[in-house]
């Protein structure tokens, strides 16, 4: 069951790619395509993972100082996990532009003409 379920998850994570075969050509093409997913589905990790993090410190703050001492050290982890993630997280998507830009990956819309500020004013 187990081996299906992954199988199932990295067919529907590359199933865009599949769906825009024709469309890569090179490797180019196919890091822009990777780039668009993972430029759609991070925010969106992210989101949830922010919520997680607020979720456990609302945990954290209603355990109070009652002998549940339990709950709290499990929100605290918990808490501490989520800021990890969230570093973690920013920190591939930040390395993933810098190397995208670096390495002048991306994709332009249309070409447009940046023009110089006059030097001269016209008499």
């Amino acid at each position: 069951m187990k081996k299906n379920m992954k199988k199932i998850i990295v067919g529907a994570l590359l199933f865009p790619v599949f769906a825009f075969a024709a469309d890569v050509s090179n490797i180019t093409s196919l890091i822009n395509s990777f780039g668009g997913i993972i430029n759609q589905i991070v925010p969106l990790i992210l989101a949830v993972t922010v919520v997680y993090f607020i979720w456990n410190v609302a945990h954290f703050v209603m355990s109070g100082n009652a002998g549940v001492e339990a709950k709290r050290t499990e929100a605290i982890n918990n808490i501490i996990w989520s800021i990890i993630a969230m570093f973690i997280m920013i920190s591939i998507w930040g390395l993933i532009g810098i190397l995208k830009g670096s390495f002048q990956f991306g994709t332009t819309v249309g070409t447009t003409e940046v023009k110089p500020f006059p030097t001269k004013v016209a008499e």
